[in-house]
């Protein structure tokens, strides 16, 4: 298992580090499941974004939860091929599209996971974090269920119906759609969460938690190393503006007019 808070966590600086971690989870769990989640910046915690400050200046400003999702449903029909019917679909479609909702997001890829940790160059100069997550084991320790929820279930439903948040409240691993091609080329997954504190600040946590660091110094080879296997911006991101970017960024695209092409 991965260390948590515990000891020092083990670090990440190349794939064979990844894929060894990767191997010695799925070895100590017996699971044919697991989930990770990657941070450009090592301090964050695993918290969903309605439930941090808006800005770094002002901590004590933050979101209205429900006001936000009940606008979005508002003014959102009529730009709607598809018009959601059901709570979890809302907060879905919100956190697609960049709304702070109570979801966290996590991948069912190691690779991908370690991708959203080193991807940002803004943060080369921060060491990131992978976290690793058993969400069966999570949901067992939470509410005693030994499995991945359903969306609308007596444990889950109450979330989605964004319930206020508690100090103890429960955060679940939960089914989850996937109602766009970028959920599916993510292989996106979620938790959602019922209470302001971190999931990693839950005593006891390390049994269903990891947290591995990824050095600063590393982050440029690791985003070479993650090309060369086929995770790239433009799949990651599968809308077509992403691949433009990616194309005018690419220096084989480029030429020098004083030369043959």
């Amino acid at each position: 298992m991965g260390e948590n808070d515990k000891q020092e966590p083990k670090t990440i600086s190349t794939l064979n580090d990844l894929f060894e971690i990767v191997d010695e989870e799925y070895q100590t769990y017996n699971v044919t499941r697991l989930w990770w989640r990657g941070l450009s910046r090592a301090h964050h915690d695993l918290i969903p974004k309605v439930f941090r400050p808006v800005n770094n200046t002002n901590p004590d400003l933050m979101y209205r939860e429900t006001q936000i999702i009940t606008r979005f449903q508002n003014r959102t029909p009529a730009r709607l091929e598809k018009y959601p019917d059901k709570s979890d679909e809302w907060l879905f479609l919100a956190q697609h599209y960049g709304l702070p909702t109570r979801l966290l997001d996590w991948t069912e890829s190691a690779m991908i996971g370690l991708y959203f940790a080193i991807r940002d160059n803004k943060h080369w100069d921060n060491d990131g974090s992978l976290w690793m997550l058993n969400p069966s084991k999570l949901n067992k320790a939470r509410v005693d269920v030994e499995r991945i929820l359903g969306r609308l279930g007596p444990h889950s439903g109450p979330l989605f119906g964004l319930k206020e948040p508690e100090e103890e409240g429960h955060i679940l691993a939960i089914s989850t759609p996937h109602g766009n091609l970028r959920m599916l080329f993510q292989q996106s997954v979620f938790t959602i969460h019922g209470t302001t504190k971190g999931l990693d600040q839950f005593e006891g946590s390390d049994e269903y938690l990891s947290k591995y660091i990824v050095p600063h110094s590393a982050k440029a080879n690791l985003v070479l190393s993650l090309k060369r296997m086929g995770i790239v911006e433009s799949y990651i991101f599968p809308e077509i503006e992403y691949l433009a970017q990616e194309l005018k960024d690419d220096p084989a695209n480029y030429r020098n007019i004083t030369e043959n092409d």
